[in-house]
């Protein structure tokens, strides 16, 4: 299956510093309303959802992050993905959503196109956070710039992954 590239994921959905995680709902409705492709109707449909409890489930992946995602089954096309990097100020309610001691203040929200493409957007995320250079990157407090160099560079070692598989 094609590879999703991550850049142009992390650009449609952006990065967003210093959200309240009182408020972080209300950014996933934004991302919701930047998908590309998609019409208007159903950008504000999702919006509706994302805004809803229990419209995405978050999934914590353990050292402050999680990966939160729609909750239920989105298949949009192709193109249509997005990503957004949320900083939060505060940290998730800490009974809700922790898998250690570290309080969930990262967040990698994803819309994939596909519930195919879901699939792989959840082990190459938990893998780049877990051990990549974002993980880095985020930890020495990166700028914008430095984090989607990092994510640029991910989709690069990608791509060449996959033309070594196929040579």
């Amino acid at each position: 299956a094609a590879v999703l590239p991550l850049g142009p994921m992390l650009r449609a959905g952006g990065i967003w510093r210093d959200v309240a995680a009182a408020g972080v709902n209300e950014v996933f409705a934004k991302v919701a309303t930047s998908l590309p492709g998609i019409t208007p109707p159903v950008s504000e449909m999702l919006a509706q959802k994302f805004r809803a409890k229990g419209g995405v489930t978050i999934a914590p992946i353990g050292g402050g992050y999680a990966l939160p995602h729609p909750a239920t089954r989105v298949t949009l096309g192709r193109d249509s993905g997005a990503m957004a990097l949320i900083l939060l100020r505060d940290a998730l309610p800490p009974q809700e959503f922790r898998v250690d001691e570290v309080p969930v203040t990262r967040l990698l929200f994803f819309i994939a196109p596909s519930p195919r493409a879901h699939l792989d957007l959840v082990g190459r995320l938990s893998r780049l956070l877990s051990k990549g250079t974002l993980r880095e990157v985020l930890a020495k407090g990166g700028t914008d710039g430095d984090i989607l160099q990092s994510v640029d560079a991910t989709d690069a070692l990608e791509v060449a992954r996959k033309k070594e598989g196929k040579a």
